[in-house]
């Protein structure tokens, strides 16, 4: 796999991209892939749409654990199986302001119900169009993209909910890292590291990595 490089000077752009409500793409190298994410507060039909046409695969919604607790939503399993990178509730809608569920306007529509600021689940009803998941218990902080796009958008935008996908590529295959990262400048698309996603404060190291920059958004070659 090609490594990308680092640039420290794209960190205002990122920053400035997730305050605006519109997807960054983060960049998990350890398993070569990428995602889109986006603040869900205030989240738009625009950047649904976007996930679902240029990411082309299923749009989730990152929570704390603490939060899925709060809305009354049962894990799908007790025991997961997967390869443990997060744990899947049940699917949701938003009670109300709903035909299908499934138009980009309507999960746009039950992300921002689901993670108002003391919403519970009488706001929301089950089964959904939208999937809400919560990092794995006792995860390793390196090893965990859910976790990693909390920390960001929190940093970002002071609330701990985002929503994602996974970059897949031309062919229906996941997208490498480096293949969704030259995708995502071809949009237009800032990009960061899982790695730097998940440093404490802006600017800071994270610890074990070795990098001559603190917070190391991505570039491509040329």
């Amino acid at each position: 796999m090609n490594m990308v490089q680092f640039r420290s000077s794209a960190l205002t752009p990122v920053m400035a991209e997730l305050m605006a409500q519109r997807s960054v793409t983060m960049i998990d190298q350890r398993r070569n892939r990428g995602f889109f994410v986006c603040p869900a507060g205030q989240m738009q039909a625009e950047e649904v749409n976007f996930m679902a046409k240029e990411g082309k695969s299923l749009v989730c919604l990152a929570l704390p654990a603490s939060t899925i607790a709060d809305l009354g939503l049962p894990l799908m399993a007790e025991r997961h199986r997967t390869n443990g990178e997060w744990r899947h509730a049940i699917s949701i809608e938003a009670r109300n302001g709903i035909t299908t569920g499934i138009s980009a306007a309507e999960r746009a529509h039950t992300i921002r119900t689901a993670v108002e600021p003391g919403a519970s689940g009488g706001e929301i009803v089950s089964p959904g169009h939208v999937f809400p998941v919560c990092p794995p218990a006792n995860a390793a902080p390196l090893d965990d993209p859910i976790g990693a796009m909390l920390s960001l958008v929190r940093k970002a935008v002071g609330l701990e909910a985002a929503a994602f996908c996974i970059i897949m590529g031309a062919d229906g295959s996941v997208a490498s890292s480096t293949e969704a990262l030259k995708f995502s400048k071809a949009l237009g698309r800032q990009a960061i590291s899982l790695d730097e996603a998940l440093a404490p404060t802006l600017g800071a190291p994270v610890e074990g990595q070795e990098t001559s920059f603190g917070f190391n958004c991505l570039t491509t070659p040329g």
